[in-house]
């Protein structure tokens, strides 16, 4: 889904989605990737949720360790302090600890019976482990100018890469220096590279559209967001429309959601101003996603994309802050 142009039969497939993983729309996009030569090409390196499992290495028992498992075990007995405390961690692992006691008398099974067990007592263990959530570093305060003030005189600053997954927000790009008021109030964001295009609300969703003078002003009013300071950090931006919903994203899709007050949702709909790729444009980059630039793919759908240095993929994700449409 995150290639670039995107498969079109992929997205005419998702035409019906909400962008809401579900058990459903995993097995149609898979059953959609194993009969299309694209799709299989561009995900070649990934591997199914449903192969995760299957996939796990087997590791052979180092013969140290090997020697010294069964010696422990016998020590302290299968249900002593040390084992008893391994096999509660791993839910009732125990009878992991057991197994490789008695493979100790038959080295040979051990190597590989004993890699079958080391590998369940790991996939219990990560079972039971919690998985630390990852805090977004504090970010210096920036602020960009309006499309009608004098550029600055600044340099862009280099873009990073992010990693795949929402680690520390280390590779962020550089803050923007304070030459302008911060923004506040209702605007609307005008497409750099496609002039006549606005980001604007469609149904639940945020997507890129042309809207005229001659527009209805019902339509006009979708172009129209209110800049707040950020849910998750002052120094960023969240946006809302007029029903009172933020722009955010779910699933890496730009959406428009109502706020839930979890700590998630706040770190979705917060976005930092970058520079553009124009003077007097920005860019809005994700706040718990860093690298990740809210931009319009070839379909006009917005979303949530890794920063790519190109003269294209720059310009997609820049955006004129101008004076409402109504």
């Amino acid at each position: 889904m995150a290639a670039s142009p995107r498969c079109p039969e992929l997205t005419a497939t998702l035409t019906s989605w909400d962008g809401r993983p579900s058990a459903l729309w995993r097995t149609r996009l898979a059953r959609h990737v194993r009969d299309c030569p694209r799709c299989l090409l561009s995900g070649s390196d990934l591997i199914p949720a449903e192969g995760l499992l299957g996939g796990l290495a087997l590791v052979p028992v180092p013969i140290g360790l090997a020697g010294l498992v069964p010696h422990t075990a016998l020590e302290h007995g299968s249900t002593g302090t040390a084992a008893g405390a391994g096999a509660h961690a791993a839910g009732g692992t125990g009878r992991v600890t057991r197994v490789v006691g008695r493979l100790a008398a038959k080295p040979v099974a051990a190597v590989t019976t004993g890699a079958v067990a080391l590998t369940t007592a790991g996939v219990a263990w990560y079972a039971v482990t919690p998985s630390p959530t990852p805090e977004a570093a504090p970010r210096p305060s920036a602020s960009v100018p309006l499309s009608s003030a004098a550029p600055s005189a600044s340099p862009t600053p280099s873009e990073s890469v992010a990693a795949s997954q929402p680690a520390s927000p280390t590779a962020s790009a550089s803050p923007t220096p304070k030459t302008a008021a911060r923004l506040s109030g209702p605007h609307a964001l005008r497409s750099f590279d496609a002039p006549s295009h606005y980001v604007r609300q469609s149904d639940d969703f945020g997507v890129l559209a042309p809207v005229g003078a001659s527009g209805s002003a019902a339509t006009r009013q979708t172009t129209t967001f209110t800049f707040v300071p950020g849910l998750a950090d002052s120094d960023c931006y969240s946006l809302k429309d007029a029903a009172g919903r933020y722009l955010r994203h779910y699933a890496f899709r730009v959406r428009l959601d109502t706020d839930d007050g979890s700590a998630l949702f706040q770190k979705d709909a917060t976005f930092c101003p970058r520079p553009g790729a124009g003077s007097g444009s920005l860019s809005l980059e994700s706040y718990n996603y860093p690298g990740r630039y809210l931009r319009h793919r070839d379909d006009l759908q917005l979303w949530l994309d890794t920063s790519e240095n190109t003269a294209a993929y720059r310009a997609s994700r820049s955006f004129l802050v101008v004076a409402p449409q109504v």
